[in-house]
């Protein structure tokens, strides 16, 4: 039974992935207003002091569209901007100009993975160890304005796996348990029988026929 286990770990995994793309893909149309109304002024640059203020309002637009993914779906939610400019001025390029978990280190991949979506130019999935990546790029006027990163960490698939797991082993258990107890019980019964057989032959020793 146990070999069952890794076919239906892998099942679990591509149906939290299809889930996850579902969600992502239902929150477009969120976050494409928020782009359209933003992208309609001209982003400063970089250097130009009204660029911090630019950034504090895209962040405040972004969590309204974020929050909503996040309490369907239970996923971090971050966003790629064009410039690649991260939202925490002391880093460095290239990062996260959203983030709703903002105080935790951005997961393994999800750069690497908004990256190639951005290049790419269309959504990118990723399975890794323990999460799936989600990535979907957007469009205003034509460009690619920014990439939608949703990551979901699959502790609930191991979860699962290894309770069944547990199970099972339970199952195997209790099962050989049963087995040893019957096969005593059967062994008793036999071994009086043998018992009376042989104290029936030596009877018939000593007495005769």
């Amino acid at each position: 039974a146990l070999m069952v286990l890794p076919p239906m770990q892998d099942r679990l995994r591509e149906q939290s992935a299809d889930s996850l793309e579902t969600s992502v893909d239902a929150s477009r149309q969120d976050f494409q207003d928020v782009f359209d109304r933003l992208d309609k002024g001209k982003e400063p640059s970089q250097y130009d002091e009204r660029f911090a203020a630019w950034q504090d309002e895209y962040q405040r637009e972004l969590g309204t569209p974020a929050a909503a993914l996040n309490q369907q779906s239970n996923a971090r939610v971050m966003v790629l901007d064009d410039n690649l400019m991260p939202g925490d001025a002391i880093e460095s390029p290239p990062g996260f100009l959203y983030d709703n978990e903002v105080f935790t280190p951005p997961p393994n991949g999800a750069l690497r993975v908004a990256l190639a979506a951005q290049q790419e130019q269309q959504p990118v999935t990723e399975l890794t160890g323990d999460a799936v990546l989600v990535a979907i790029p957007y469009f205003t006027h034509g460009e690619l304005t920014a990439v939608v990163l949703a990551e979901r960490e699959l502790t609930e698939t191991a979860a699962l796996v290894e309770q069944v797991r547990t199970r099972f082993l339970f199952a195997a258990l209790v099962g050989l348990s049963i087995a040893a107890l019957l096969a005593i019980a059967l062994s008793s019964t036999l071994l009086r029988r043998l018992g009376r057989l042989r104290s029936a032959a030596l009877r018939i020793t000593d007495e005769g026929p």
